[in-house]
């Protein structure tokens, strides 16, 4: 595979494969695919929570309940967990998901911020 070339399926598995038995570093497969190593740590994040079959998959986008994105949000606001970790923990694909639900708490959009604000006062 060469330098800032896009990796297929087949090769994510393999180098994330690669790097969880300790074959390669993050900043290797970093240098291989051209990426940035954050890239790089959302494949492995992704890796750990769904396995191979998330470079896979071609399903549509995932509907997350208001409960979830609540509970999510409040675990990473109280510091119980980064983006990466509640991603795995979570089964959600992407930190700027989370992100996304901060901002709309923030922002005291949708009914997040109630389910937050609900569970702090019970």
């Amino acid at each position: 595979m060469s330098v800032k070339t896009k990796a297929t399926p087949e090769d994510k598995i393999k180098l994330v494969e690669q790097y969880m038995s300790g074959e390669i570093s993050q900043h290797e497969i970093s240098r291989i695919t051209g990426l940035m190593v954050a890239s790089i740590q959302d494949w492995i994040c992704k890796y750990k929570a769904e396995g191979s079959v998330v470079f896979l998959s071609t399903s549509k986008n995932r509907k997350y309940t208001p409960e979830l994105k609540g509970k999510v949000v409040k675990e990473y606001l109280s510091g119980n967990g980064s983006l990466l970790t509640l991603c795995e923990k979570y089964k959600i694909r992407s930190k700027t998901q989370i992100l996304r639900w901060i901002k709309m708490y923030n922002r005291h959009e949708e009914c997040t911020r109630l389910l937050i604000e609900e569970d702090i006062e019970t």
